[in-house]
């Protein structure tokens, strides 16, 4: 009998936070971090999952890189929420989809880069004197109290960044936004046009009728 190849694929999973935590259900009244932390991660993989077993490419081996974008400073001050997820252990996770022969397989999250406050940057440049040091971030103040409310600062437009430098500088089979964010939609159009594997994965269908996006979005 023939041996089988199995297909390796890198994907890189850029994650609105706020989002999926609101279409996870994850900030119900009583949950502390660590529950809504659980919540939300088990939303996502289950999706992510849902969307490459579609696919219905038989013998891959999915390899996932996570980067999340929320508010994750208050001033220069970390909030619960993002000590919360540097306290947990996420250990790598691996799911088998007997139908294809497949496996997807979680990476372990690196705390060290999974967060969307530190940019990414093309191999060989540097953002280091935009970089505050002691907290390893370049962006802080991305939640801020706006007449009594909390606000996401800067959050949309710091994945855009990171999606078109990987779209231009890195080598990912396939790049999953996970969003429901129309001011994503400009940087898909770009990193599309540099030749990448990209689609936004949404729970909503795109009302624009204007723009040629249908491509680019899977619903689940």
């Amino acid at each position: 009998m023939k041996k089988r190849h199995l297909i390796k694929k890198s994907v890189m999973l850029f994650v609105d936070l706020n989002a999926q935590m609101h279409n996870a259900n994850a900030n119900k009244e009583g949950y502390k971090d660590v529950r809504k932390i659980e919540t939300v991660m088990k939303y996502i993989e289950d999706r992510i999952f849902t969307h490459l077993k579609a696919r219905g490419e038989a013998g891959c081996i999915y390899h996932i890189d996570v980067r999340m974008y929320y508010g994750w400073f208050s001033g220069k001050t970390k909030v619960s929420l993002r000590k919360a997820f540097e306290e947990n252990k996420f250990e790598q996770k691996i799911f088998y989809d007997d139908e294809n022969r497949s496996s997807i397989i979680f990476k372990k999250i690196d705390i060290a880069t999974c967060f969307g406050d530190k940019l990414l940057v093309p191999n060989g440049k540097s953002l280091d004197k935009r970089l505050i040091f002691k907290i390893d971030a370049h962006l802080v103040d991305t939640c801020r109290n706006v007449g009594g409310e909390w606000r996401e600062k800067m959050v949309d437009s710091a994945m855009v960044c990171d999606i078109l430098t990987v779209a231009r500088n890195y080598d990912y089979d396939l790049i999953r936004v996970m969003t429901e964010d129309d001011d994503i939609i400009p940087a898909l159009f770009v990193a599309d046009s540099l030749g990448g594997d990209i689609r936004v994965l949404s729970t909503r269908e795109h009302q624009n009728k204007y723009l040629k996006i249908d491509d680019l979005i899977s619903h689940f």
